[in-house]
């Protein structure tokens, strides 16, 4: 099937509850490359972002010790 016709499946099951053509489209692509699920892929390494309490609490001190501090300089944190 192509994405057309999945999508033009889907909108007559589902109605307006449907994923947008290029969403439609990702999905398709991605089974095609083997994919199996729609779940979230296991990531590797490091995240993007983190949240560390004694990180979030040098960080407040510093901002109270130094109104003035740049955000720079709070990313430089060890």
């Amino acid at each position: 099937n192509t994405s057309a016709q999945i999508k033009d499946e889907l909108d007559a099951v589902y109605g307006n509850s449907v994923p947008s053509i290029m969403n439609v489209k990702f999905w398709a692509t991605e089974f095609k490359r083997g994919r199996t699920s729609f779940g979230d892929d296991e990531y590797l390494g490091r995240p993007k972002t983190t949240t560390i309490d004694y990180k979030i609490d040098k960080v407040h001190r510093m901002e109270l010790e130094n109104r003035r501090i740049e955000v720079r300089e709070m990313s430089m944190l060890e």
